[in-house]
């Protein structure tokens, strides 16, 4: 009998343990029964102490935000697929969860449907960032090509465009087969009032706002001076637009200097994504999302089109 797994199933490890490290004893109870009716077999912990020591073999990890501050950085170095939980005071839990470095989020208290949906998210964001290190990995051995590195580190984690020429079509076709939704984002740096023509230095000054901008799943790529490709997987209209504005907010960030002066750097982002009834194509996702970007351009630059 053939068990090997189809390609978009779910992940064995999935079936197992799933650590909750929740302070409170009421939720913490609540949490674990609910764990259990998904099918789940609930690991709880008071505190980031006793979650330390159930980390291990444990499918993903719910962990009850200040309170857990301590295991943070054993689930990102080691790749547990990490939910951040927070409060209801959160005023914007997925920018939280992002700083944390969490793949998803739940606010509580823990109800199965918002449950079932962050570990979900935070299985999909593990698979996609083992799929994109392994293909990058896999065309290194064949090309060489790798992401930008400088003393051991890398400098912007943006992708080498061969690679993203790899990944992007399997992406799509992933996308067309399990019919998940996927964007695709055109970044344009705007003009510069006294800096002439956009140069390759202000779009490398540029490269790290915009990864910081965009998530471990998302594949950024330079193809041009001034001009990022990013490919959004797992997102919609309204997910890709949240990521876009971050990628304005973060730019304006950037200060850059042109002949002793700095300069506010500002850009303009074009989305696309598949249109109703269609399967996704990249030529119609690239097509549209330079149309969008070209019209936040003649509104002045500095926001997000989608179209």
């Amino acid at each position: 009998m053939d068990t090997r797994r189809k390609e978009g199933a779910q992940p064995s490890s999935f079936q197992q343990a799933i650590l909750l490290v929740e302070p409170s004893a009421q939720l913490r109870t609540k949490g674990g029964t609910v764990i259990r009716s998904m099918g789940f077999t609930p690991r709880l912990a008071a505190d980031a102490f006793e979650g330390h020591a159930l980390v291990d073999g444990a499918a993903a990890v719910i962990a009850a935000h200040p309170a857990s501050a301590e295991l943070y950085p054993r689930l990102r170095a080691s790749g547990v697929p990490f939910i951040a939980s927070l409060g209801r005071s959160s005023k914007d839990p997925a920018r939280d969860a992002k700083e944390l470095g969490a793949d998803a989020f739940v606010i509580r208290p823990y109800k199965r449907d918002t449950l079932s949906v962050a570990i979900y998210s935070a299985q999909s964001a593990r698979m996609l960032r083992e799929r994109a290190l392994r293909a990058e990995l896999a065309l290194a051995d064949v090309t060489g090509v790798r992401r930008d590195v400088h003393d051991g580190e890398q400098r912007s984690g943006l992708l080498h465009l061969d690679l993203f020429k790899t990944l992007l079509p399997l992406e799509i076709r992933r996308a067309r087969r399990h019919g998940y939704p996927i964007a695709i984002c055109v970044v344009s740096l705007d003009p510069l009032p006294s800096a002439g023509q956009i140069s390759a230095q202000l779009s490398i000054a540029c490269e790290p706002h915009l990864r910081r901008a965009v998530r471990d799943v998302d594949l950024p790529v330079r193809y041009g001076d001034g001009r990022f490709l990013v490919f959004l997987p797992h997102t919609d209209s309204v997910g890709a637009e949240t990521v876009g504005r971050r990628i304005v907010t973060e730019i304006r960030s950037c200060r850059f200097k042109a002949g002793g002066v700095a300069l506010k750097v500002t850009a303009s982002v074009g989305i696309a994504t598949p249109r109703p009834g269609r399967d996704p194509s990249f030529a119609r996702l690239i097509r549209d999302a330079h149309a969008a970007v070209k019209a936040a351009q003649l509104k002045g630059g500095d926001r997000v089109v989608v179209r």
